[in-house]
């Protein structure tokens, strides 16, 4: 072949191979413009599987505050409007994520799902604490009425010439722990609701931790309280049975 021939060659070849890598670049470029768009979707796809259940577990505590007794109408519509209120700004939330383009936004309105509003971490265990305490409440009241009843019927006794020196003590008893009761919810109550989400501040994420934990020992005390309270109605019962008397009627709710 002669050094002409191969001049052609070449000559002709050299478009293709300038063809094919031409061609090569982008193919990568795009493979790697879809794997980001991948990453963003499934980014995007988490934050707001994760914004809507918080927006569940929110209207899910809006109906529990509805249907507490005895926490104050000023105090439930409070609660009440900031359950909404995160839920207002939660579906924006989800509209702008949505909408997202840079990475660096979407990354840093993903991380404030978790930073800004706190429902698993703060407005959750803060409900239940005062639901806990506003049932508390619905029980002491009924045991204050059925202590009345035993105070009665141990007075009743005692005209009739019996000897209820331990029935009176045993309810004296009963009262104390039922205020103490009383006192441990309201503390509880006091300690937890005006609360709010820490916003990233690492200090007062740590106070409403240390809130959270002692309300909730406040309840457990309170409690146990109630349950001391009851056996001693066990043992007034009791005892005004052994002295031939009709005990008075249990209550219809029990700590």
């Amino acid at each position: 072949m002669t050094a002409t021939t191969w001049a052609l060659l070449l000559t002709c070849a050299s478009p293709v191979f300038a063809e094919t890598s031409s061609t090569q670049t982008p193919t990568v470029s795009t493979k790697k413009q879809e794997k980001q768009e991948q990453n963003t979707d499934r980014a995007k796809t988490k934050a707001v599987a994760e914004i809507n259940r918080r927006i569940t577990s929110l209207n899910g505590l809006i109906a529990l505050i509805g249907a507490m007794k005895h926490l104050s109408e000023s105090d439930k519509n409070a609660l009440i409007a900031d359950a909404q209120a995160q839920i207002t700004n939660l579906a924006s939330l989800k509209t702008k994520i949505q909408a997202d383009t840079d990475p660096a936004t979407l990354r840093t309105d993903r991380q404030s799902i978790f930073t800004q509003y706190r429902i698993y971490l703060l407005f959750l265990p803060k409900t239940r604490i005062l639901a806990a305490a506003d049932r508390m409440g619905e029980i002491v009241d009924l045991m204050t009425q059925t202590a009345a009843k035993l105070q009665t019927a141990i007075d009743a006794a005692k005209t009739a010439g019996k000897d209820v020196a331990s029935l009176q003590a045993a309810l004296t008893s009963a009262q104390a722990k039922i205020e103490d009761a009383k006192l441990a919810y309201t503390n509880a109550e006091n300690a937890v609701k005006t609360l709010v989400p820490d916003g990233g501040d690492e200090g007062k994420a740590q106070s409403n931790k240390a809130a959270l934990q002692n309300a909730h020992t406040m309840i457990k005390t309170g409690a146990q309280d109630l349950k001391t309270a009851s056996q001693n109605f066990k043992t007034i019962r009791e005892g005004l049975r052994s002295l031939g008397l009709k005990p008075t009627p249990k209550p219809t709710t029990t700590p």
